[in-house]
């Protein structure tokens, strides 16, 4: 009786040795089937926004409105107020976008930058006192950005603008005259008829070349026309284009700068039922010819009476300009 009673007692204490490491196992196994339970069911934390991707804020439209001079300039697009517009451009949203504002601004303040060098400081040395008679498309860079830019950068980019502007139209309407009593049959071509119509008979304030179009046939023309004429300097296009170069300069002597392009690429010529009839239109209060509005589909399909700055290449490809940064798509 005394050995089971021994033995019984010997199986307890052995129990009671064991019991706590068992017991603090099945805890520990416990609390880490919680713990995990727990990270399973909390809420994953919401990653903070790309601050690089904020989207652009526009400054209120109005001039009185001095919270917008309160805000950084690297986040708050400076939109000059309507009151600014005038019959050669347009400062609202619906016709200039931001993006492209933001464009032309850039190209602004590009211009007053490269101002120190010596071939950009001969704008200064040009009498521009009628410019806004002459060119008065060129009163956009007055305004297109803000008081924050400073009086130069708009006095700079405006005096480039009228100088390079007066010649453009000084050689092109010789040129037009010259088509005219040739009667040869032509007109003015992308960007440029843009500018005799959607910008009411001046140039694109922003563009820099004119662009006219002639039929394939009358190349010859063209050539018997311009070659060694003694006033401005012409030549084939030095990469083979189908096109011409009429360069503003003096006694014929080849100069850079303000120019016409004329095109007899067929790429122009290929959409009769959209180009013809042709009809008439005003450069600076002379009559040319514009081709058929029904063109302007064909050569700005995504819309030709809102500002983008394309340049049409052909069907299936126009360049386009952001912020310095030279842009493919298949479409202007």
């Amino acid at each position: 009786m005394r050995r089971d009673v021994g033995i019984l007692l010997l199986v307890c204490v052995a129990f009671l040795s064991v019991s706590p490491f068992v017991v603090s196992k099945n805890s520990r196994m416990l609390w880490l089937r919680t713990t995990e339970q727990r990270k399973v069911l909390k809420p994953q934390s919401t990653p903070k926004p790309d601050e690089s991707r904020k989207p652009l804020l526009v400054a209120s439209r109005s001039s009185n409105d001095s919270s917008s001079t309160n805000m950084s300039s690297a986040s708050v697009l400076y939109r000059p107020p309507q009151e600014h517009s005038t019959v050669h451009y347009n400062y609202s949203v619906e016709v200039m976008p931001d993006e492209f504002l933001e464009h032309l601004q850039h190209m602004v303040r590009k211009i007053s930058k490269k101002w120190k060098g010596a071939g950009w400081q001969r704008y200064e040395k040009e009498d521009i006192s009628k410019c806004d008679n002459e060119t008065p498309e060129c009163m956009l860079f007055r305004t297109v950005t803000g008081p924050a830019d400073g009086p130069a950068i708009h006095k700079r980019a405006y005096m480039k603008c009228c100088v390079e502007h007066r010649l453009l139209r000084e050689v092109a309407v010789w040129t037009l005259n010259k088509l005219n009593k040739a009667n040869i049959t032509y007109f003015l071509s992308t960007g440029t008829a843009l500018g005799a119509i959607r910008h009411k008979g001046v140039i694109i304030p922003w563009d820099t070349d004119i662009d006219i179009a002639v039929f394939p046939k009358d190349k010859p023309k063209i050539e018997a026309l311009f070659t060694d004429n003694g006033e401005h300097f012409f030549h084939k296009d030095t990469l083979g284009k189908p096109m011409y170069w009429v360069h503003h300069s003096k006694n014929g002597k080849p100069v850079g700068g303000p120019h016409v392009e004329i095109f007899f690429d067929p790429v122009y010529t290929n959409y009769p039922k959209q180009l013809l009839p042709l009809e008439h239109c005003n450069m600076y209060e002379h009559s040319v010819m514009c081709p058929n509005r029904k063109m302007f589909e064909v050569w700005f399909p995504s819309g030709w009476g809102v500002y983008g700055g394309g340049h049409y290449h052909g069907p299936n490809r126009c360049t386009v300009y952001r912020n310095g940064n030279r842009h493919e798509q298949t479409k202007c």
